[in-house]
């Protein structure tokens, strides 16, 4: 009864795991891309200003 038992809580188990896994998976995929966006913006961003900022007669 108790391999009865077993059996079935791991089972459930394996379900909310996979459940979670639907819903991390993809919030990590968003994360990394929202971070690597920020690192391109900091590093091109100073050299599209120096570039605006350098205009001939100044």
């Amino acid at each position: 009864m108790l391999t009865s038992v077993a059996e079935f809580y791991e089972e459930e188990v394996n379900l909310r795991l996979a459940s979670v896994l639907a819903w991390v998976e993809p919030a990590i995929l968003v994360l990394m891309a929202i971070l690597v966006a920020i690192i391109l913006i900091s590093l091109y961003l100073p050299i599209f200003s120096f570039s605006t900022g350098a205009t001939p007669g100044q």
